[in-house]
């Protein structure tokens, strides 16, 4: 459910974010726009997965901002734009291989680029241009564009995407496997602790009104001792943890589970020999 609505709000974002900027301003071929799209939407998929993935493995939001955030940025510094994948050292390198920014920024230029045909420039005469190459074919200038951007080089679309790819499902399977662990946190049956005799017989007076089994001034003992006889089902005088929890399963005033009954006849049963007596 977190994909169906999370997709379509990407790609409208995408839808938002890339033409304007991409193909009325910059100009570049308008044949690569679903494709520019996609791999937009891929990238931002990336932190979208990294933000539930925080969201189930740390418990305060603050942190959980922080390390969000820590990724971002040091994604983003680590990607090779910048410095130059050698310049890199570990492990904060980990990050360009783990953050998706590298494989954008490749493959949106190798989408947008290699189609493309740029002007001739003059190696004698444009001295201080970084890339500057005769010609005009848009594959040319990546490969040189890449003498000053390293990232830029060795380009494989597929490859890139692929990786992507494993990244989302990387962290989609952390996200999965710590909502599992928090389940069973959460919601795994605890063994009942054990009453101690003072607080059964703290509390015995209390549950046992609650239950209709204590006689009090009100109640005529004729009443009570009618329902003992009901509970008391194979008449041998006492009501055993069965006898209990068949009235209070069968009872149109309370219907608690075995495990409720048990700890309630426990609590009431004072004298801890497993059975109750009227007397």
């Amino acid at each position: 459910e977190g994909l169906l609505l999370s997709i379509p709000t990407i790609i409208i974002f995408g839808l938002s974010a890339i033409p304007i900027p991409i193909f009325l301003i910059s100009g570049f071929d308008a044949s690569n726009f679903s494709w520019a799209i996609g791999t937009w939407s891929l990238h931002i998929l990336v932190f979208e997965s990294l933000a539930e993935c925080l969201a189930v493995w740390i418990d305060d939001p603050t942190i959980g901002m922080l390390v969000y955030m820590s990724y971002w940025v040091l994604g983003f510094l680590m990607s090779g734009i910048f410095l130059p994948e050698k310049d890199m050292f570990w492990p904060i390198k980990i990050l360009h291989y783990q953050s998706s920014y590298g494989y954008y920024a490749r493959s949106m230029v190798n989408l947008l680029m290699r189609g493309e045909t740029f002007d001739s420039c003059n190696a004698t005469v444009n001295i201080l241009s970084p890339v500057c190459i005769e010609s005009t074919s848009g594959i040319d200038v990546m490969l040189e564009l890449q003498k000053v951007i390293t990232v830029f080089g060795d380009m494989n679309y597929l490859r890139d995407t692929l990786i992507t790819v494993s990244i989302i499902i990387g962290f989609k399977f952390m996200f999965i496997f710590g909502l599992i662990q928090k389940a069973d946190k959460f919601y795994s049956p605890k063994p009942s602790p054990e009453i101690s005799i003072a607080v059964k017989q703290a509390y015995a007076p209390t549950i046992a009104e609650g239950m209709r089994i204590e006689r009090t001034k009100d109640v005529d003992n004729n009443i009570l001792l009618s329902l003992f006889t009901a509970i008391d089902t194979d008449r041998n005088g006492v009501i055993d943890e069965s006898e209990f929890f068949a009235f209070t399963k069968d009872s149109k005033y309370c219907n608690f589970n075995r495990k409720t009954c048990n700890t309630l006849f426990r609590t009431i049963d004072t004298t801890e020999n497993g059975t109750l007596s009227f007397s």
